[in-house]
């Protein structure tokens, strides 16, 4: 009884083994999932240089058309779009903003700067270093300018110091 038993428990360890096995290769690619997942970069420079361009637009306290009773997304007003009123809606220390209204065959309207000292660094996007991110945006837009409607594009620049 005793030879018919240690054969038994011979033939278990032996399956014990192979579920050992089994179960540490699971535990180390659980684990190997998880890190990844954990230790992921997200880079959301784009979203933000994405909401500041949706900001300017369509915010009735930033360059939006307005009149008394409602205002006008997507159309500019030209006597909004100056630096105090860009510098009242969309000021960060760490960001540096350049808004520039261009007509359909790209030449220059109007420029705004949000803190000249990051804008002026721009020349930096040139080369990728992990002390700036460089974003660039533009849109369709309707220029508002002495009562009269006009097709423009609207173009940011944005410098983000990630000191």
């Amino acid at each position: 009884m005793q030879k018919r038993g240690s054969f038994i428990l011979g033939q278990e360890l032996i399956y014990m083994i192979g579920r050992v096995a089994v179960v540490t290769i699971v535990t180390i690619f659980l684990i190997f999932l998880l890190n990844n997942y954990v230790h992921r970069e997200i880079t959301t420079d784009q979203l933000e240089s994405n909401l500041i361009l949706s900001r300017a637009i369509y915010a009735p306290n930033c360059f939006s058309y307005s009149d008394e009773a409602k205002s006008y997304p997507g159309i500019i007003d030209s006597t909004k779009f100056n630096d105090n009123v860009a510098n009242s809606c969309m000021n960060n220390k760490n960001i540096g903003i350049k808004l520039s209204i261009t007509d359909l065959s790209d030449t220059l309207i109007s420029e705004v700067n949000v803190n000249n000292d990051i804008i002026e660094d721009w020349p930096l996007c040139q080369v990728k270093r992990k002390k700036f991110t460089c974003n660039t945006e533009s849109s369709y837009i309707l220029l508002k300018k002495d009562n009269e409607l006009m097709p423009a594009k609207l173009k940011l620049e944005v410098l983000n110091k990630n000191a």
